[in-house]
């Protein structure tokens, strides 16, 4: 299929602005015309480094978790480590919408769980991503 796909480091604003420049000088200056697709639409992959306040932890079902799979690795004769959530991620149905990028956040590699330095991945514009960020911090604060 036809479509345009714009990458780099900078905000997601101001590809949209780059964007909006580039369409304007291709109906200008060469006569191109854009004829959206029905049920097409934007996706968007944004990328953030992110230092919370609180420490991520989703689910108070994923210490349960942790505490089941080391059990099952001291059945295996491994000591016991203590297993801790250091990602997670969502994402649609990928055969229903396969181009939008699933959600995530890891704790950055090589960092310790003190350090609160993630690295997430979203399926929005970067000012969305940044503030869905912040929303779900003010969560793990209420906690």
């Amino acid at each position: 299929k036809n479509g345009i796909l714009v990458s780099s480091q900078t905000d997601t604003d101001i590809l949209e602005k780059f964007l909006e420049d580039l369409w304007d000088w291709a109906k200008n200056s060469i006569g191109a015309t854009f004829e959206p697709v029905h049920g097409s639409g934007k996706f968007y992959t944004s990328h953030l480094e992110v230092q919370l306040d609180a420490a991520f932890s989703p689910s108070n079902h994923y210490q349960s978790i942790c505490s089941m799979l080391s059990s099952q690795l001291a059945e295996y004769g491994i000591a016991q480590p203590k297993l801790e959530h250091v990602s997670y991620s969502i994402a649609p149905e990928q055969l229903l919408i396969p181009l939008v990028t699933p959600f995530s956040i890891q704790r950055r590699d090589g960092q310790p769980r003190s350090s609160r330095l993630y690295f997430s991945q979203a399926p929005l514009m970067t000012s969305d991503h940044s503030s869905v960020l912040g929303k779900i911090e003010a969560l793990l604060l209420a906690d």
